[in-house]
């Protein structure tokens, strides 16, 4: 066996001879695999067993599958063919300046499949508004002083975009959700940035990523520990007080079509994974958009249901959201008819 590392077997890619499977960090669902690793698994078999979340398979039989719930995403371009996601895609968007050559980007895929996949997502039936909306131009425009500086010029101006469209839609079918993963306060634009993202949540829409602050220290969702956590690994005080999310070993539409396995998943997956439950626990339970603050109610609701590991790290409870939620609900439901009645007397 070599020392050689593949980071991405990529479509029709041939892997030698002499490679391990542990040698490989992500494949596609059409790689050249040698005899010497078919004859001790099958990778086809991993990546297949992977697109599922099984952790949603409760909440999805019971036919909690987020629909009718909006969700905006904003990112790179997007691959609209994918069988995954294609009909869920409710606006499409480009924003800013695009040079030629870009072209659609496998991140697109990823956070799409990871809220909306067909068998990926935790929310299958829910609805996206994507934008489009790069983080870079090319230089000498915008005063960008390298040619990948990163900003937030354009996706600033896709948040616009989605305060704007959220405005022209009937109060049953308004964007919910917005997921952003790109972003920290090293970006430029980044103070425009808050200010629009918190205007997003005064309007009634949950942020999730962009590097917004407050977000992120209440979803405790950052660097190191995003990962399923197994048993027996030791677990540090400072994660013992965040939850995890679910984004080793998994499977994800992929950009040319097909999917894609990682061993490895990171915070890009968290923000539309988070959107996905949180549309399939909304799903029946609208009245409760109607809360003051319901965001901050959410994320403190995704804290308390967390189940704790054996190793004492914790990890987000799709049912335990949904279950609480729908008390939160019923007991405003309860309270409405009880004013009701009392108006009425």
């Amino acid at each position: 066996m070599t020392d050689t590392i593949i980071k991405r077997a990529d479509q029709n890619t041939i892997i030698p001879e002499g490679i391990d499977l542990s040698q490989i960090q992500e494949w596609t669902d059409n790689v050249k695999w040698p005899k010497s690793i078919l004859e001790q698994t099958d990778p086809n078999k991993i990546l297949e067993d992977a697109k599922h979340p099984t952790e949603m398979d409760s909440l999805h039989k019971r036919g909690l599958t987020g629909h009718g719930i909006n969700i905006a995403i904003i990112d790179q371009k997007l691959y609209l063919e994918h069988p995954e996601y294609k009909d869920q895609i409710k606006h499409y968007e480009l924003v800013g300046v695009w040079p030629e050559y870009d072209h659609a980007d496998y991140h697109g895929s990823l956070v799409t499949g990871c809220a909306v996949g067909k068998t990926t997502g935790t929310a299958p039936d829910a609805n996206i508004y994507y934008f489009a909306a790069n983080n870079w131009v090319p230089k000498g425009k915008f005063k960008i002083k390298n040619l990948q500086d990163l900003h937030r010029l354009f996706q600033n101006q896709a948040i616009e975009r989605v305060l704007e469209i959220n405005k022209t839609l009937p109060e049953n079918e308004k964007i919910r959700f917005l997921s952003c993963s790109w972003g920290g306060p090293e970006d430029q634009f980044y103070e425009q940035s808050v200010q629009l993202l918190k205007k997003c949540e005064e309007n009634g829409i949950m942020v999730l990523g962009a590097g917004y602050s407050n977000i992120n220290q209440r979803s405790c969702t950052k660097h190191g520990i995003t990962i399923m956590m197994k048993d027996g690994e030791d677990v540090t005080e400072k994660v013992k007080k965040r939850v995890g999310i679910p984004t080793d070993c998994k499977t994800t539409p992929y950009f040319e079509g097909g999917y894609l396995y990682s061993k490895h998943g990171g915070l890009s997956s968290t923000f539309p994974y988070m959107a996905g439950v949180f549309a399939c626990a909304l799903q029946n339970n609208q009245l409760f958009f109607t809360r003051e603050n319901w965001q901050d109610d959410l994320l403190k609701i995704l804290t308390e249901t967390a189940k704790t590991l054996p190793n004492g790290g914790k990890m987000i409870n799709p049912d335990g959201i949904e279950q609480r939620v729908s008390e939160i609900t019923r007991e405003m439901q309860n309270n409405l008819i009880k004013q009701q009645r009392l108006q009425n007397e």
